[in-house]
This record gives structure tokens, C-alpha cells and sequence, in this order.
């Protein structure tokens, strides 16, 4: 019986993980239902997996249950994404600090290919593997913090920024020449084991970051409200690609 609920559970963050990847991918609007039959078929899963993975989502912020309506992917408001870069702010400025007090020969080694990873990936001017690129230097100072409950936070509020920037169609100017030169200066003194300037420059880079974001999100709702485009991330629209 033990097993049996071990393989349950192990379905249903299988089924997860992929609906959660189809949702972030930007293949989805904002407010889009999502039935347990469609998700089971173009799964092939069963839909009471499919209903237990939702239920998973829905505590990571990503999907919520509406009385009488059903499963829908969360919608975009500009005071969400206010909310989200601020707390995003306060943990990795923690993070930051944590990892000057712990970083050994392994750590430095990961954090520079993880920042080398980010140039490179500038240089060839790809917008997903920046994307990619850039979320990961942020995941691997995090896990350099050894703080583990921070790190399992910290996911959930990275799942929705990420949703967030995709859906809105916000791409930064001139995004590979700024983003080496924004995370750089963190790396360095991370490295040199700069406790208080690492945690200061993380905060204040997530802070103009989510202000700019923000903006680009307000901007969106007035024009909505006009009624002179649609909605960010739906299908009228260009889908956006990462970038922090």
C-alpha cells in the first residue's frame, strides 16, 4: 500500500513538472482554463493525476480553482508582480550574504561557470538561452546560500516571475550588453567574499529590475483598460523571453 502511494505521488509531480514547463513556455494566456480532459489527453495521463498535479501547482502560484468555472492559469496584474520582486529581492540579497560565509573551492568553480554561462550565452545573442542562463546564476547563488527552506521558497517565487516577464512581452533594451554587466559586479564580490556589497548590489539589481517590470506591466493594464491592444501573453500577442 506504501508503494502504491509512493508511485502516486511520483505521477503526479511527473505530471507536474510537464504542465507546469507547457504553462512557463508561454504556450498558455493568463486567465486560459484548463480542463482535467485536455490536460489528460495531450499528457496521456489519467485525470485524477492530472487533478493531483494541479493541486500541486496551485500552492506554487501558477494555477488557481474558480468556483463554478474550474482550473484557469493565474492572471497578470501589475501589484502581483510588485509584490513578487520585492520579496524576490529580500531572499536573494539573503542569499547572497549566506554564500560569502560558505563558499568553498566547489562553489567558487560553479559560480563562475554559472556566470560564464550567462556571457556566453550574451555574446551569441540567444534569448532563451539567456534566459535560462540568467535564472540559473540566480538558482546557483541561492543554492550556494546552504540555506535549503530558502531555496525551496525561492522556486516558487522564481516559477511565477518567470511566468510573469513570458506572458507580458517584456524583454529589457538592450538586454546582452545589460545583463552581464548588472550580475557581474554581484559574482565579484560574492567571490571576494564582499558580504555586504553582495547583498546590497542583489537587492538593488532585483529592485530596478522589478520596477521595470512593473512599469511595463501598469503600462499594459491602462492601455487594456482603452481597449487599444490585448491582453498581455494572449494569442494576438508575441510571447516575451526571460530576462532579470
Amino acid at each position: 500500500m506504501a508503494l502504491d502511494k509512493i508511485e502516486k505521488q511520483s505521477a503526479e509531480q511527473l505530471a507536474a513538472d510537464a504542465i507546469r514547463e507547457y504553462i512557463l513556455s508561454g504556450q498558455i494566456s493568463p486567465g486560459s482554463k484548463l480542463t482535467e480532459a485536455f490536460l489528460a489527453e495531450r499528457f496521456g495521463l489519467s485525470r485524477a493525476t492530472v487533478r493531483g498535479a494541479l493541486q500541486r501547482m496551485s500552492q506554487e502560484g501558477l494555477v488557481q480553482l474558480v468556483p463554478y468555472t474550474g482550473w484557469e492559469t493565474i492572471r497578470i496584474t501589475s501589484h502581483d508582480a510588485w509584490e513578487l520582486y520585492t520579496l524576490r529581492a529580500s531572499m536573494e540579497s539573503l542569499a547572497a550574504r549566506l554564500a560569502c560565509a560558505s563558499l568553498d573551492e566547489k562553489g567558487r568553480g560553479s559560480l563562475e561557470a554559472a556566470y560564464k554561462r550567462l556571457v556566453d550565452a550574451c555574446a551569441a545573442e540567444d534569448n532563451r538561452a539567456v534566459s535560462r542562463a540568467d535564472f540559473g546564476l540566480h538558482q546557483t547563488i541561492i543554492e550556494l546560500s546552504g540555506h535549503a527552506r530558502l531555496a525551496q521558497w525561492y522556486k516558487v517565487v522564481e516559477q511565477q516571475i518567470s511566468l510573469y516577464i513570458t506572458w507580458s512581452d517584456f524583454i529589457p533594451k538592450n538586454v546582452y550588453a545589460t545583463v552581464p554587466k548588472h550580475h557581474g559586479p554581484i559574482v565579484k564580490a560574492i567571490l571576494a567574499g564582499d558580504a555586504e556589497t553582495a547583498a546590497r548590489l542583489s537587492a538593488e539589481h532585483n529592485v530596478a529590475a522589478g520596477e521595470k517590470l512593473v512599469a511595463h506591466l501598469r503600462a499594459l493594464e491602462t492601455r487594456q483598460v482603452a481597449g487599444a491592444e490585448p491582453k498581455a501573453g494572449s494569442a494576438d500577442g508575441k510571447l516575451g523571453i526571460l530576462s532579470s
